[in-house]
Protein backbone atom coordinates (compact mmCIF):
# COMPACT_ATOMS: atom_id res chain seq x y z
CA UNK A 1 0.00 0.00 0.00
CA UNK A 2 1.69 3.57 -1.21
CA UNK A 3 0.98 6.22 0.83
CA UNK A 4 -0.03 10.17 -0.94
CA UNK A 5 3.90 11.07 -0.65
CA UNK A 6 4.68 7.66 -2.34
CA UNK A 7 5.79 5.77 0.42
CA UNK A 8 5.54 2.31 1.28
CA UNK A 9 3.29 1.52 4.97
CA UNK A 10 4.31 -0.95 7.25
CA UNK A 11 1.30 -3.19 6.19
CA UNK A 12 2.64 -3.23 2.75
CA UNK A 13 6.72 -4.31 4.08
CA UNK A 14 5.01 -7.13 5.90
CA UNK A 15 3.81 -8.31 2.60
CA UNK A 16 6.95 -7.97 1.46
CA UNK A 17 8.07 -12.11 1.09
CA UNK A 18 11.80 -11.20 2.65
CA UNK A 19 10.36 -9.32 5.93
CA UNK A 20 7.58 -11.99 6.09
CA UNK A 21 10.49 -14.53 6.51
CA UNK A 22 12.31 -12.49 8.95
CA UNK A 23 9.94 -11.79 10.91
CA UNK A 24 8.88 -15.69 11.08
CA UNK A 25 12.35 -16.66 12.04
CA UNK A 26 12.31 -13.77 14.35
CA UNK A 27 9.88 -15.68 16.35
CA UNK A 28 11.75 -19.12 15.96
CA UNK A 29 13.68 -20.30 18.90
CA UNK A 30 17.04 -20.79 16.83
CA UNK A 31 19.43 -20.29 19.31
CA UNK A 32 17.37 -23.09 21.99
CA UNK A 33 17.09 -25.16 19.21
CA UNK A 34 20.80 -25.01 18.19
CA UNK A 35 21.66 -25.46 21.84
CA UNK A 36 19.53 -28.54 22.49
CA UNK A 37 20.75 -30.25 19.14
CA UNK A 38 24.20 -29.86 20.04
CA UNK A 39 24.17 -30.76 23.28
CA UNK A 40 21.71 -33.40 22.53
CA UNK A 41 24.34 -35.30 20.21
CA UNK A 42 27.31 -34.59 22.57
CA UNK A 43 25.07 -36.28 25.26
CA UNK A 44 24.05 -39.05 22.71
CA UNK A 45 27.99 -39.47 21.56
CA UNK A 46 29.07 -39.92 24.99
CA UNK A 47 31.14 -37.11 25.28
CA UNK A 48 30.86 -35.30 29.00
CA UNK A 49 34.84 -33.57 29.49
CA UNK A 50 36.31 -31.41 27.70
CA UNK A 51 39.90 -32.34 27.59
CA UNK A 52 41.50 -28.78 26.15
CA UNK A 53 44.79 -28.24 24.21
CA UNK A 54 47.23 -27.71 27.19
CA UNK A 55 46.13 -24.60 27.70
CA UNK A 56 45.36 -23.37 31.39
CA UNK A 57 41.62 -23.82 31.47
CA UNK A 58 40.60 -20.25 32.45
CA UNK A 59 42.55 -18.62 29.46
CA UNK A 60 41.40 -21.45 26.75
CA UNK A 61 38.59 -19.71 25.24
CA UNK A 62 37.14 -23.15 23.40
CA UNK A 63 36.58 -24.05 27.30
CA UNK A 64 34.15 -21.24 27.71
CA UNK A 65 31.91 -22.75 24.69
CA UNK A 66 32.30 -26.83 25.34
CA UNK A 67 31.89 -26.05 29.38
CA UNK A 68 27.87 -24.79 27.35
CA UNK A 69 27.45 -27.49 25.65
CA UNK A 70 28.76 -30.31 27.80
CA UNK A 71 26.68 -32.33 30.25
CA UNK A 72 27.98 -34.86 32.40
CA UNK A 73 25.29 -37.33 31.20
CA UNK A 74 21.53 -37.60 30.48
CA UNK A 75 20.63 -36.50 33.63
CA UNK A 76 22.32 -33.59 33.47
CA UNK A 77 20.82 -32.79 30.41
CA UNK A 78 17.60 -33.71 30.39
CA UNK A 79 17.47 -31.68 33.98
CA UNK A 80 18.75 -28.76 32.79
CA UNK A 81 16.73 -28.60 29.83
CA UNK A 82 13.35 -28.93 31.57
CA UNK A 83 14.09 -25.20 32.57
CA UNK A 84 16.13 -23.83 29.69
CA UNK A 85 13.43 -24.90 26.83
CA UNK A 86 10.27 -23.16 28.32
CA UNK A 87 12.15 -20.06 29.63
CA UNK A 88 14.34 -20.02 26.41
CA UNK A 89 11.38 -20.22 24.04
CA UNK A 90 9.42 -17.15 26.15
CA UNK A 91 11.95 -15.20 25.78
CA UNK A 92 12.15 -15.56 22.34
CA UNK A 93 9.36 -14.25 22.05
CA UNK A 94 9.85 -11.43 24.20
CA UNK A 95 13.18 -10.24 22.85
CA UNK A 96 14.41 -12.62 20.13
CA UNK A 97 16.89 -14.91 19.50
CA UNK A 98 19.60 -12.29 20.09
CA UNK A 99 18.43 -11.20 23.40
CA UNK A 100 18.27 -15.07 24.39
CA UNK A 101 21.98 -15.40 23.30
CA UNK A 102 23.11 -12.47 25.21
CA UNK A 103 21.32 -13.40 28.59
CA UNK A 104 23.32 -16.96 27.68
CA UNK A 105 26.63 -15.76 27.49
CA UNK A 106 26.38 -12.97 29.90
CA UNK A 107 25.61 -15.63 32.66
CA UNK A 108 27.44 -18.51 31.46
CA UNK A 109 30.80 -17.28 30.97
CA UNK A 110 31.32 -15.80 34.41
CA UNK A 111 30.16 -19.11 35.96
CA UNK A 112 32.39 -21.32 33.81
CA UNK A 113 34.99 -18.69 35.13
CA UNK A 114 34.39 -19.82 38.53
CA UNK A 115 33.61 -23.53 37.80
CA UNK A 116 37.07 -23.28 36.41
CA UNK A 117 39.21 -21.90 39.11
CA UNK A 118 37.28 -24.42 41.76
CA UNK A 119 38.00 -26.98 39.68
CA UNK A 120 34.07 -27.59 38.66
CA UNK A 121 34.72 -28.80 34.63
CA UNK A 122 31.07 -29.63 33.28
CA UNK A 123 28.51 -27.15 33.86
CA UNK A 124 26.31 -27.57 30.78
CA UNK A 125 23.30 -24.66 29.84
CA UNK A 126 22.02 -25.37 33.89
CA UNK A 127 23.45 -21.63 34.75
CA UNK A 128 21.85 -20.15 31.11
CA UNK A 129 18.76 -21.93 31.96
CA UNK A 130 18.61 -20.24 35.70
CA UNK A 131 19.21 -17.11 33.87
CA UNK A 132 16.54 -17.24 31.47
CA UNK A 133 14.24 -18.43 34.01
CA UNK A 134 15.15 -14.82 36.05
CA UNK A 135 14.69 -13.05 32.64
CA UNK A 136 11.22 -14.23 32.23
CA UNK A 137 10.61 -13.23 36.25
CA UNK A 138 11.81 -9.87 35.27
CA UNK A 139 9.82 -9.52 32.40
CA UNK A 140 6.68 -10.79 33.87
CA UNK A 141 6.85 -8.48 36.85
CA UNK A 142 7.52 -5.80 34.48
CA UNK A 143 4.84 -6.36 32.46
CA UNK A 144 2.05 -7.18 34.96
CA UNK A 145 2.66 -3.34 36.44
CA UNK A 146 2.28 -1.89 33.09
CA UNK A 147 -0.39 0.39 33.64
CA UNK A 148 1.29 1.55 37.20
CA UNK A 149 3.36 4.74 37.74
CA UNK A 150 7.48 4.38 37.23
CA UNK A 151 8.65 4.16 40.54
CA UNK A 152 6.17 1.29 41.65
CA UNK A 153 7.24 -0.42 38.42
CA UNK A 154 11.04 -0.32 39.18
CA UNK A 155 10.28 -1.09 43.09
CA UNK A 156 8.08 -4.31 42.19
CA UNK A 157 10.00 -5.87 39.23
CA UNK A 158 13.08 -5.69 41.74
CA UNK A 159 11.42 -6.93 44.59
CA UNK A 160 9.96 -10.34 42.91
CA UNK A 161 13.58 -10.33 41.76
CA UNK A 162 15.13 -10.44 44.98
CA UNK A 163 12.81 -12.47 46.89
CA UNK A 164 13.44 -14.88 44.43
CA UNK A 165 16.85 -14.56 44.65
CA UNK A 166 17.07 -15.10 47.92
CA UNK A 167 14.32 -17.99 48.62
CA UNK A 168 16.77 -20.11 46.03
CA UNK A 169 19.87 -18.99 47.74
CA UNK A 170 17.99 -20.35 51.16
CA UNK A 171 16.97 -23.80 49.20
CA UNK A 172 20.39 -24.20 47.46
CA UNK A 173 23.15 -23.68 50.49
CA UNK A 174 25.09 -26.36 49.23
CA UNK A 175 28.31 -25.20 46.99
CA UNK A 176 27.02 -28.08 44.36
CA UNK A 177 24.26 -25.65 43.35
CA UNK A 178 26.75 -22.51 42.54
CA UNK A 179 26.13 -22.99 38.83
CA UNK A 180 22.19 -22.28 38.80
CA UNK A 181 22.39 -19.67 41.92
CA UNK A 182 24.89 -18.17 39.92
CA UNK A 183 23.11 -18.04 36.79
CA UNK A 184 19.85 -17.01 38.25
CA UNK A 185 21.31 -13.79 39.91
CA UNK A 186 23.58 -12.65 36.72
CA UNK A 187 20.57 -13.27 34.16
CA UNK A 188 18.38 -11.51 36.70
CA UNK A 189 20.42 -8.31 37.35
CA UNK A 190 21.36 -8.30 33.65
CA UNK A 191 17.83 -8.40 32.21
CA UNK A 192 16.80 -5.91 35.19
CA UNK A 193 19.27 -3.25 33.76
CA UNK A 194 18.29 -4.09 30.18
CA UNK A 195 14.69 -3.70 30.80
CA UNK A 196 14.90 -0.38 32.57
CA UNK A 197 17.46 0.90 30.24
CA UNK A 198 15.12 0.08 27.35
CA UNK A 199 11.75 1.65 29.02
CA UNK A 200 14.20 4.71 30.11
CA UNK A 201 15.36 4.99 26.54
CA UNK A 202 11.74 4.64 24.86
CA UNK A 203 10.74 7.10 27.50
CA UNK A 204 13.03 9.70 26.59
CA UNK A 205 12.11 9.78 22.90
CA UNK A 206 8.63 9.81 23.38
CA UNK A 207 9.05 12.87 25.63
CA UNK A 208 11.62 14.46 23.01
CA UNK A 209 9.11 13.73 20.45
CA UNK A 210 6.37 15.49 22.40
CA UNK A 211 8.32 18.84 23.17
CA UNK A 212 9.37 18.76 19.47
CA UNK A 213 5.74 18.78 18.36
CA UNK A 214 5.15 21.76 20.73
CA UNK A 215 7.98 23.82 19.30
CA UNK A 216 6.46 22.98 15.68
CA UNK A 217 5.35 26.65 14.53
CA UNK A 218 1.41 27.09 14.27
CA UNK A 219 -0.42 28.50 11.17
CA UNK A 220 -3.17 30.71 12.16
CA UNK A 221 -4.52 31.03 8.54
CA UNK A 222 -5.64 28.14 5.47
CA UNK A 223 -3.14 29.95 3.51
CA UNK A 224 0.24 29.59 5.33
CA UNK A 225 1.26 25.80 5.65
CA UNK A 226 0.61 24.50 2.29
CA UNK A 227 2.08 25.22 -1.14
CA UNK A 228 -1.43 25.53 -2.57
CA UNK A 229 -2.52 28.43 -0.40
CA UNK A 230 0.82 30.48 -1.57
CA UNK A 231 -0.80 30.75 -5.48
CA UNK A 232 -4.70 31.47 -3.61
CA UNK A 233 -3.26 34.25 -1.86
CA UNK A 234 -1.67 35.41 -5.17
CA UNK A 235 -5.12 35.29 -6.67
CA UNK A 236 -7.14 36.52 -3.81
CA UNK A 237 -4.45 39.89 -3.86
CA UNK A 238 -5.00 40.64 -7.68
CA UNK A 239 -8.94 40.04 -7.26
CA UNK A 240 -8.70 42.83 -4.36
CA UNK A 241 -6.27 45.18 -6.21
CA UNK A 242 -8.37 44.74 -9.25
CA UNK A 243 -10.10 48.83 -10.24
CA UNK A 244 -13.37 48.96 -8.90
CA UNK A 245 -14.49 50.93 -12.29
CA UNK A 246 -17.86 49.34 -13.45
CA UNK A 247 -19.01 47.68 -10.06
CA UNK A 248 -21.26 50.23 -9.71
CA UNK A 249 -19.71 51.91 -6.58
Amino acid sequence: MINQKGRRTKATLETVPGHALKVALGGLPVTVIFVVVVSGLLVYRGVNVYTGFGVPTVFDPLYYVASLLIHSGESHFLGSMYFFVPAGVVMTYLIGNRGVLEVILVAHIPVAFVAAVVGTPVIGVTASAYALVAAVLVHAAWLATEKSYEATRVVFTLSVFLLAALSLVTVAADSAYISPVLGFLIGGMFESVRVFWRYVSKEYERRLAVVEELRMPKFDSTWEGSDDGEEDEQHATEVDTEPTAGRGW
